[in-house]
């Protein structure tokens, strides 16, 4: 008798793959997108590491994605974190986050465990770098692990140069002819351009909002109206001085454009008066949007960016242009290969 099949029999056979992203919103988002990518794909099953406090926000992305979530818990009472902060949004300053990226180290025995336990056990895990301490248990039960590196290729390749990476002499250009007939086979097929892999956002056939937000109505209604919208969104991490922001504030209000602002922190002070006299053309939302959601929407034109590569990669995936302000980290290399690099693509 030839056995049966079934969906559960097909799913045991798929690799198992455990995911655990750094307890920040903007690391968590391409990880989510990534558990959609394989279970769109029929490529593995998914199981989701996070702590409590980011759970519900890692399941509302997850849904439809058929991912597992393994709640761990984490640490109180350290030194230099709010009582209750368990992402990297929550610190009051950028000063916190070294503390706060080494508290995510006291997990490690709950990961172990929790890896330990997973059936079908994990074929691979897959985290972020600053969780590089997730290294040690995934070795000690024989699971590969990889690190989900966000930023852009040429922001990567930035930072590893130094002076001396230019100093180098180079010999006769004359010279690179022969060589290519020596390696004739291989420069050929170094010549063909590779397929590249898309961002994993566009796997992800709808947004994850069930139920329609304020925001969203009022971009439709913007779009029934025929007016073009500015989105501004400047991170979820850099601390910007309040001074800066009213004077984007003031900026806004005296260019007489239609926008949409993420601010953050919640509670920052835009100047007396600045949403009363922009109402008519202008929305400041005080909580998490779905970015991508905004960027795909008709009436949106426009963008103005601290230039973060997951905003830049949902920025060009729907095709809305780009104005940049980038803060830190990789935001600079990221503006200047827009700005200076990009073009000639």
């Amino acid at each position: 008798m030839a056995a049966s099949w079934s969906p559960e029999a097909e799913t045991q056979k798929l690799p198992h793959i455990a995911i655990f992203p750094f307890l920040a919103k903007g690391h968590t988002i391409p990880l989510i997108h990534l558990a959609h990518y394989l279970h769109r794909y029929g490529l593995a099953t998914v199981t989701f590491f996070t702590t409590a406090g980011n759970a519900g926000f890692i399941r509302e992305g997850l849904s439809g994605a058929d991912a597992a979530i393994v709640e761990l818990t984490f640490p109180t009472d350290v030194p230099g974190i709010p009582p209750g902060v368990e992402s990297a949004e929550g610190l009051t300053s950028l000063a916190s986050f070294v503390v706060f990226a080494d508290a995510t180290f006291l997990l490690l025995p709950q990961l172990d465990a929790s890896l330990a336990e997973m059936q079908p056990p994990a074929s691979l895990l897959v985290t972020d770098p600053f969780m590089h301490w997730t290294k040690a248990p995934a070795a000690r039960l024989g699971v590969p692990k990889v690190s989900f590196f966000g930023i852009s290729a040429f922001a990567q390749v930035m930072r590893e140069l130094t002076f001396e990476d230019f100093m180098a002499p180079f010999g006769d250009p004359a010279s690179i002819a022969p060589m290519l007939e020596l390696d004739a086979c291989w420069a050929q097929g170094l010549a063909h351009r590779a397929t590249l892999p898309s961002p994993t956002n566009i796997s992800q056939a709808q947004g994850w909002i069930e139920l329609v937000p304020t925001w969203m109505e009022w971009l439709d209604d913007k779009a029934a109206a025929g007016r073009a919208v500015l989105y501004v969104a400047l991170g979820t991490l850099a601390a910007i001085p309040e001074s800066q922001l009213k004077e984007v504030a003031n900026g806004l209000e005296r260019a007489e454009v239609d926008f949409i602002w993420a601010v953050r922190p919640e509670n920052i002070d835009l100047g007396l008066g600045f949403e009363e006299r922009t109402k008519e053309r202008g929305l400041v939302v005080r909580e998490w949007v779905d970015q991508l959601e905004i960027l795909n929407h008709s009436s949106v034109q426009g963008f103005l960016s601290h230039c973060g590569w997951n905003s830049i990669l949902e920025s060009v995936t729907a095709g809305v242009p780009l104005a940049v302000w980038p803060m830190h980290a990789d935001q600079p290399f990221n503006s200047r290969f827009l700005v200076d690099e990009s073009r000639s693509l």
